[in-house]
């Protein structure tokens, strides 16, 4: 039995616009602690239209050098969702655009999770599986301080 489910949030299509994994010659199979994960996320508006939305979400694997030479592999994937928002912005208009970010984050990350395990695949380090992740916690998490910002603090 099939039931019609209404949503207040649309995705409407998703790219993958970047997708790479290196792997360092001699390189073995990893251990989990060695997958350090950076998670970016940007909204960015249509210029044809305020109902339409795109999240995008990019996850760097082993991103920085030394984790990198550590684990022997690094990567990154970007994926973008494209969303149709007129609804969300109607029934939750003070607090559509968090909404658009956890749900689009959580589309997204699965997706990205499936590449990653694709592209590694037939790699020395075998097939990598990301694991899952709690979006409202990265989400909620308080943003790091820049260098600038502490200077500025200290003054």
């Amino acid at each position: 039995m099939s039931s019609g489910i209404d949503s207040i949030l649309r995705l409407s299509d998703f790219r993958i616009m970047k997708s790479y994994f290196e792997v360092r010659p001699g390189a073995a199979s990893f251990e989990k602690a060695e997958l350090h994960l950076k998670l970016d996320i940007a909204v960015l508006q249509s210029n044809d239209s305020e109902s339409d939305m795109a999240v995008q979400l990019t996850v760097e694997l082993n991103g920085e050098e030394a984790d990198f030479e550590a684990a022997g592999f690094t990567g990154a994937v970007v994926a973008t969702g494209f969303f149709d928002v007129a609804t969300l912005k109607q029934e939750r208009p003070d607090d559509w655009e968090p909404v658009l970010v956890y749900n689009a984050v959580t589309v997204l990350f699965g997706t990205v999770r499936t590449v990653y395990a694709d592209l590694s695949a037939s790699s020395p380090v075998g097939r990598v599986i990301i694991p899952t992740v709690n979006v409202g916690q990265i989400l909620n998490r308080p943003e790091p301080e820049t260098p600038a910002d502490a200077v500025a603090a200290t003054d």
